[in-house]
């Protein structure tokens, strides 16, 4: 692409950081790409955690977060103009596995008083698969 011009005549660069899957690290890094290197746009951070950390971020110095690897809600709903997903919720992302998982089957239970069903909410689980307080 730079071989070619770049973007409208700007060399792209593409800047990877390390922000050991922490939030707090996430938005130091971020403020500080988008105060002293004039960054356009944020790109495939990982963790709802730190997603959801850069949104006052976003707002902020009007930047795009660009490819969140996450399927939480709260990066979808409401629409933020500065979010750009390119992956689905999770909920959309597991409805037809249990569509297709549960599809003709048959459940027979005897002798149950009472049952559950238990849904993940997996916004609040970091990483590691501990809840987040």
């Amino acid at each position: 692409m730079n071989a070619r011009g770049g973007v409208h005549g700007e060399k792209v660069e593409l800047i990877s950081v390390d922000d050991r899957f922490d939030p707090k690290v996430t938005v130091q890094f971020a403020r500080e790409l988008t105060r002293q290197r004039g960054v356009l746009a944020l790109f495939l951070n990982r963790g709802t955690p730190h997603a959801e950390a850069l949104l006052p971020l976003l707002a902020e110095h009007k930047v795009p977060l660009v490819a969140p690897g996450t399927g939480a809600m709260v990066l979808h709903r409401p629409v933020n103009p500065w979010v750009f997903n390119v992956r689905a919720t999770y909920q959309c992302e597991a409805a037809p596995a249990m569509m297709e998982g549960f599809a003709g089957a048959k459940v027979v239970v005897e002798g149950l008083r009472r049952a559950g069903l238990d849904f993940a909410d997996l916004s609040i689980i970091d990483g590691s698969g501990r809840f987040r307080r």
